[in-house]
């Protein structure tokens, strides 16, 4: 089985290099932010209830609304015991424990809403924005695709599927543009949808259009930092510098924490020939290289003397983050030749280039989870645990070091106690990540292993689903026999 092993843990590396942002275009902050907000909604189609339970949902809302989420999961269990099959309470279950950090319980509820009513959109969504949030940006991914198989015309599926697209590529691709064409096209009408497809727009060169745009987003929130921000971009490139500057002062009032905002303003003080207001605007920024650049170009425009030392330090604080960016690549490279190493079968040198990383970029959680694994993997166990517990204290959903432990528990030679660990890590890595094959097979592979065979199908099954062609699932059914799903 070392082989299979050596694959899985290749294709999840790979997975998770790619999600490291290489190139910075501007998205709404968070997929958790743009996405509609689906909370304990009362107008949810249902089946005629029985009476405890309505009256548990009415409790429920009652506890959500003055901010006892504690109290409404107790009522909203007690209905589920009640109503098992109730897609409406297991959704309101699941809102409720997401909202008192229970992720791997509320992913759980959320999956079992769906698995009872696949349209269920709000469950749906929720479900990708809470993978997101801990990471898994290809499960949430994977969540909506599967929806938009069932639903082709969820206008909201295509929207929130291209947040996260473009979220995990950090550039503008053609399916989530493609993603967002669809969602308009079918009536989806939410302001960030505009401020997208208006980013798009200019980005592509299109100012004017993406003026249009961004104004139907505005005529639905006025007061948006981001879609005042994009409409000043949008007007700057038109040339129109007094209006560009109204929408993004505009646009710090609304966000005053937001200092990309106020150095786009700052650019666009310079161009309109306004050094004074730049000097007001940035002169507190002083550690940030763009707005100590702005301020030097101000100072020059003003004669001050000072100009000459301002942009002298813009050139440190240039060559140090440059310096930092270019050991972020070189991490990103040495994680890269470590994932191939591994795959070749050298755990060895993948464990040195994984080291190699952590130097370039000390205490990098990706580098560190795949060291650890290698640790485990070459039979360095205690230090494999070493750093897979220390990890956990500072992440407790990374997947990698929940495996490790999990796998090491399994090994021990107190096999009681020890398999029981063992299995409730491994289970909550599969829990809070349900669509990474990675987890899920290496869930069953330790079912198997355990004879546990009925309890390791559907694990087999489900990343089937996900990854048809794995070695890993062949190898798994093989080892089952004939008719094992």
């Amino acid at each position: 089985m070392r082989r299979v092993r050596i694959g899985i843990v290749k294709l999840w590396a790979a997975a998770s290099v790619v999600l490291i942002p290489t190139l910075a275009v501007p998205l709404p902050r968070s997929y958790a932010e743009a996405r509609v907000s689906h909370a304990l909604p009362s107008h949810l189609a249902r089946t005629p209830p029985r009476q405890g339970v309505d009256a548990l949902l009415e409790q429920a809302r009652a506890a959500a609304a003055r901010g006892d989420w504690d109290s409404a999961r107790r009522a909203l269990e007690h209905a589920g015991r009640l109503a098992p099959k109730r897609p409406d309470v297991l959704f309101q279950l699941a809102v409720a424990l997401e909202r008192i950090a229970d992720h791997a319980a509320a992913i759980a509820a959320y999956r079992q809403a769906i698995a009872i009513n696949d349209r269920l959109l709000p469950a749906i969504e929720n479900l990708a924005a809470l993978l997101a949030s801990h990471g898994d940006i290809d499960g949430a991914i994977y969540a909506l695709t599967a929806a938009l198989q069932q639903q082709p015309e969820a206008a909201s599926l295509h929207y929130h599927r291209a947040l996260l697209i473009f979220r995990r590529e950090q550039r503008l691709v053609g399916p989530a543009i493609d993603d967002l064409e669809r969602a308009q096209a079918l009536g989806y009408s939410r302001p960030h949808l505009f401020l997208l497809l208006g980013r798009v727009a200019r980005l592509g060169g299109d100012a004017a259009a993406a003026r249009e745009l961004i104004q139907q987003g505005l005529d639905q929130a006025p007061e948006d930092a981001e879609l005042l921000r994009e409409m000043g971009l949008s007007l700057a490139a038109l040339g129109e510098l007094d209006a560009a500057s109204e929408n993004l002062a505009a646009a710090t009032r609304s966000a005053p924490a937001d200092t990309a905002v106020a150095v786009d303003l700052g650019r666009v003080y310079l161009r309109a020939g306004r050094p004074q207001d730049v000097l007001a605007l940035l002169g507190d920024l002083a550690d940030l290289p763009d707005a100590l650049y702005l301020v030097g170009q101000a100072q020059q425009a003003l004669g001050r003397p000072e100009a000459k030392q301002t942009l002298q330090r813009f050139q440190v604080l240039q060559r140090r983050d440059k310096a930092t960016r270019e050991a972020e690549t070189r991490a990103m490279v040495e994680v890269g030749a470590g994932v191939d190493s591994w795959g070749s079968g050298d755990v060895e040198a993948a464990a040195m280039h994984f080291e190699r990383a952590l130097i370039e970029r000390p205490g990098w959680t990706t580098a560190r989870s795949y060291l650890a694994a290698a640790r485990f993997e070459s039979g360095q166990v205690e230090t494999a645990v070493d750093l897979a517990t220390a990890l956990l204290e500072s992440d407790a959903s990374n997947a990698q070091a929940l495996m490790v432990l999990g796998r090491a528990r399994l090994s021990s030679s107190n096999a009681g106690s020890s398999n029981a660990e063992g299995l409730a890590l491994l289970g909550r890595a599969a829990s809070l990540y349900p669509y990474r094959t990675v987890c899920l097979l290496t869930l069953a592979q330790a079912y198997v292993d355990l004879g546990r065979n009925s309890e390791a199908v559907p694990l087999i099954d489900r990343a089937a689903r996900i990854e048809p062609d794995h070695p890993w699932v062949a190898e798994l059914r093989r080892r089952l026999g004939p008719g094992a799903s």
